[in-house]
């Protein structure tokens, strides 16, 4: 992941990047500053939905439930976000499975 150099996205996911950088990086540096620097140099594009999203005004709630709410009704947003069901999730099509793995990887998506 590292060499490839794609985005990470994720919601709410800094106990996330923390487990992460623990088993795959190394001891989690003493200080901010340091954990930052090394970090960014192996993902230099992290993005956290939630963060993203408590500076628009547009979302109220940064839930990810709230915020899949506002982009499929919103037509300012849906416009420029394709929001179309993978072929594997085909289940997920009728039925809100929250805070399982892939649903909520297929909505931070």
């Amino acid at each position: 992941m590292i060499d490839s150099r794609i985005p990470l996205v994720g919601h709410n996911c800094m106990y996330d990047i923390c487990f992460f950088y623990r088993q795959f990086i190394g001891d989690l540096p003493a200080t901010w500053d340091e954990f930052k620097k090394v970090w960014l140099r192996c993902f230099p594009l992290t993005y956290d939905t939630k963060v993203l999203t408590s500076k628009d005004r547009m979302f109220n709630k940064t839930t990810l439930e709230e915020l899949i709410k506002v982009v499929i009704s919103e037509t300012k947003k849906r416009n420029h976000i394709a929001f179309t069901m993978p072929k594997d999730f085909e289940r997920y099509q009728d039925e809100v499975v929250l805070h399982e793995a892939a649903y909520d990887a297929m909505l931070t998506g």
